[in-house]
């Protein structure tokens, strides 16, 4: 009968360590929140600045409570929708109710107070600074900051990836609404048909993009 050949502890292990491959540890939490606002507030700017001015008038209608409250809780709702996204899939992370509480609150009452706020004194609802293509040029500003949460989220996520798809969408796309409220005219319906209906959208393309699309280890 043949003898089996018994490979040495030592050689076993050796072999073994020889065939790991390193791996890259995921961002800090924190950290990729920061550079994610940073470089999608910036791209953002830019973006929607090369497309065309901003509205006449936007600097007087800062001294205004209502918009300054507008563009504080759409501010407030990108963040917190973000990191959300960043924590959602990850081991030991908070329930789903904790991660997603203080978003839709803050998103629900940007909503409100863009919609409901007549009683505080804003800008006038005018057709001044209206753009074409905002819809569209909204789509487009918020494709690269998603993108830019996913290629954060692959060392992170280990579930929930359409989840995070999502969220990650909701918050470029808010972020580009943001913008919106600068760049373009100032009217409640407006906004709601044309800078916030693609946050709903993008949403749904993240979702798509997160589940078919981020690898599963």
């Amino acid at each position: 009968m043949k003898e089996i050949e018994i490979m040495p502890e030592s050689n076993f292990l050796d072999a073994l360590v020889d065939e790991l491959q390193p791996v890259r540890p995921a961002l800090p939490w924190a950290r990729a929140i920061t550079i994610w606002t940073l470089a999608s507030s910036l791209f953002v700017a830019a973006a929607l600045l090369w497309s065309g001015p901003l509205r006449v008038g936007f600097v007087s209608d800062l001294s205004s409570l209502r918009l300054l409250g507008e563009l504080g809780l759409g501010a407030a709702t990108s963040l917190a929708v973000i990191a959300a996204a960043f924590e959602i899939g990850v081991p030991g992370a908070p329930s789903m109710a904790r991660l997603l509480g203080p978003a839709a609150f803050l998103g629900a009452s940007w909503l409100g107070l863009t919609l409901l706020g007549d009683a505080l004194p804003g800008p006038t609802h005018s057709m001044l600074g209206k753009r074409a293509h905002c819809f569209s040029e909204s789509l487009a500003v918020s494709l690269p900051p998603a993108g830019i949460a996913l290629v954060l989220l692959r060392r992170r996520l280990m579930w929930a990836h359409g989840a995070a798809g999502s969220l990650v969408g909701a918050a470029a796309a808010s972020m580009a609404a943001l913008g919106m409220q600068l760049a373009c005219m100032y009217e409640p319906e407006h906004a709601l048909r044309f800078h916030f209906s693609p946050i709903l959208l993008v949403a749904v393309a993240g979702a798509a993009a997160g589940h078919f699309f981020m690898a599963r280890d």
